[in-house]
């Protein structure tokens, strides 16, 4: 992981302000070692789908990535339609680009399946159950609110398609989506926040 985005940062003193940053971050420490949740593992596949989103001719191995961190934790699937949006060059290039990820996530879960029965499947009411917000405010605000961010997110995507992208703009991306995922889901849960560190740190970055 540290790898990866050392490959998207510029210069020496970036990569040795992120390692500082990774080493001693108190998110990382309490939610992987005391709390002992599995949000490094997903997060890398992530930056992997952000890191080859801007290589050339490797944007398969984005989605795939995003593919194999499905099977983890179910929120890497939210980032294909904005990787489409940013590798693919026509409809027929995202179906094809976006079957990368979704063929290993059905061979993934049809295998838990066929182990363990519906049981595979709890993951997806889990999640569900995970992001209900709680308070006064109504599930679906909360659903429309997110679905207007990413939305705004593609279409900003798609909008530069004639310029050129680089690493501090797909890091804001990525993290722009990042916040609106916490949106739902409980903020003394602090584990959660795990997930983005990777794209906080880099955010802070010149």
């Amino acid at each position: 992981l540290i790898l990866m985005c050392w490959r998207m940062l510029s210069d020496d003193e970036g990569r040795r302000a992120f390692t500082a940053l990774w080493a001693v971050n108190p998110l990382v420490i309490y939610g992987e070692y005391v709390i002992g949740q599995i949000g490094l593992m997903p997060s890398l596949c992530v930056v992997l789908a952000c890191y080859f989103s801007l290589q050339k001719e490797k944007a398969h191995y984005a989605c795939l990535s995003l593919g194999f961190g499905c099977l983890l934790k179910i929120f890497p699937i939210i980032f294909l339609p904005m990787v489409l949006c940013l590798t693919s060059r026509s409809i027929k290039d995202a179906i094809r680009l976006s079957l990368y990820c979704l063929i290993p996530v059905a061979a993934g879960f049809g295998l838990f399946y066929m182990i363990s029965g519906a049981t595979a499947l709890r993951v997806f009411n889990l999640a569900s159950t995970v992001s209900q917000p709680a308070g006064a405010i109504s599930p679906w605000v909360v659903r429309i609110v997110q679905a207007a961010i990413y939305g705004a997110v593609c279409i900003h995507i798609l909008l530069r398609r004639k310029q050129s992208f680089n690493y501090v703009l797909l890091v804001q991306y990525f993290m722009v989506v990042y916040q609106a995922i916490y949106l739902s889901l409980p903020v003394w849960q602090t584990y959660y926040y795990v997930w983005c560190v990777p794209f906080a740190i880099l955010c802070m970055q010149k």
